[in-house]
């Protein structure tokens, strides 16, 4: 049986390979459209800052890719309650075509890794990874430590 991490970068792999299409089509890189579909996808989770911390993508590749994106009208810098430091971040609708296409592309990924599972599978395997999550979280909280056991 292969370890679970195998199967994580495998599924990492074919969800990348899974959205190069989008990118070739729309003139974009990976990062690019990763940021998209991540503002698209968690409305509440708006800044830079979100965005590496979430997706785990270098500070200067996310700056970089913020850049390029705002140049080309794809995204919008607003600030709020005249608080000057924190940048948030909001799609145009020039990008609108982009997360389209990045849905149908998620959506077919999605169908693809859980083609033959069942309802009752898909919900044991949520129950295991809301778990698995919890467990994270309290550990990067400073919760736990790595060799403590």
């Amino acid at each position: 049986m292969k370890n679970i991490f195998d199967h994580f970068l495998m599924g990492e792999y074919v969800y990348t390979h899974s959205m190069l299409p989008v990118c070739k089509k729309h003139h974009i890189n990976f990062t690019e459209l990763t940021i998209i579909m991540f503002l698209f996808n968690n409305p509440s989770l708006d800044t830079a800052s979100d965005i590496v911390k979430c997706r785990n993508i270098a500070k200067s590749h996310v700056s970089v890719s913020v850049r390029s994106l705002e140049q080309r009208g794809l995204i919008t810098k607003m600030y709020q309650n005249g608080n000057r430091k924190s940048v948030h971040l909001k799609l145009t609708k020039l990008a609108s075509q982009i997360v389209n296409d990045g849905r149908s592309a998620q959506n077919h990924f999605m169908e693809l890794i859980f083609d033959g599972v069942t309802e009752n599978e898909k919900s044991t395997i949520s129950k295991i990874f809301q778990k698995i999550d919890h467990n994270l979280r309290i550990y990067t909280k400073g919760g736990n430590k790595i060799n403590e056991k």
